[in-house]
């Protein structure tokens, strides 16, 4: 909350400000105003800007757009167009959470045994109710132990495995750790001190898909006679860098000077080899992937 009210005073001092204000007050818009806001936030903060305006009017293809913003640099004029993946992948990493409160429930009333872990893989997409697979699965792992075959109920395929023998489910990009806390440092990825792992190896294209859309849409937001900056927020530089290099070279790219993804503070940057200087320029100190 505290960053939210540096990044709206920073942002309330620009024109148009009261343009990307209204998308706070429509529920569906919230995040991604708070996104725009953010990575606004940011380039106001580089030591090559100089002004900032939100939603500027430009004809794209014979229609009126509105990119997010357009900086003023010492490097010139950008447009930039900010993106985050579709609500749906954002949803299903939500769902894999939910998922797994929802066996660490059902392990607790059980009793889970202190010496098992269950690991948990979403095979199929979720139907039914979670919870009565979940209580399927616990009771058949308590009562089986220690098993090679998987416990396959509903859209999930579930081990039981003695801790602290290696997991069974490898680590993914999208899982979930439930891990036993005592008075000994655990780590992470420690399947000793692991008694839960829930994990969904489907989610990646999911959100390949969501960024690869998201990107396409900001092209068309975006002037062909500027130089644009495309943003995209809330995912994994693994995910969405190979899909923003594979468009760097794309003439239909040639516009857009570099694509930023942000996960933290020091966006990861995707440009052409031959920009490295005006990359640095515009970027001053910061790190270039």
């Amino acid at each position: 909350m505290v960053k939210f009210g540096i990044y709206l005073k920073s942002a309330s001092g620009f024109d148009n400000f009261k343009m990307v204000l209204e998308g706070f007050f429509n529920p569906p818009q919230f995040l991604d105003s708070l996104f725009e806001i953010k990575v606004a936030y940011f380039f106001s903060t580089l030591p090559s800007f100089i002004d900032l305006r939100f939603a500027p009017k430009y004809m794209v293809r014979g229609r009126l757009k509105r990119p997010e913003f357009e900086i003023v640099t010492t490097n010139g004029l950008y447009c930039v167009e900010c993106k985050r993946p579709h609500i749906h992948a954002q949803l299903a990493l939500k769902s894999l959470q939910a998922v797994s409160k929802e066996f660490n429930a059902k392990m607790t009333a059980a009793k889970w045994p202190a010496d098992l872990r269950l690991e948990v893989e979403i095979v199929t997409p979720l139907r039914g109710r979670v919870s009565n697979f979940a209580f399927q699965i616990v009771k058949s792992g308590i009562e089986s132990g220690p098993v090679v075959e998987p416990i396959a109920t509903g859209p999930f395929k579930a081990y039981v495995v003695c801790r602290p023998e290696p997991f069974r489910l490898p680590s993914a990009p999208w899982h979930t750790d439930t891990m036993i806390v005592g008075d000994t440092p655990t780590g992470i990825l420690n399947p000793a001190f692991t008694s839960l792992r829930v994990s969904n190896y489907r989610l990646d294209s999911k959100f390949e898909t969501s960024i690869g859309s998201r990107v396409r849409e900001a092209l068309k937001q975006l002037p062909e006679s500027e130089k644009c900056i495309i943003v995209i927020g809330d995912t994994s530089p693994r995910i969405a860098a190979p899909i923003c290099q594979k468009r760097i070279d794309d003439p239909a790219y040639s516009h857009i000077s570099v694509f930023a993804v942000c996960n933290d503070e020091n966006p990861t940057l995707i440009f052409r080899d031959n920009d490295i200087n005006m990359i640095k320029n515009l970027f001053g100190t910061i790190t270039v992937n």
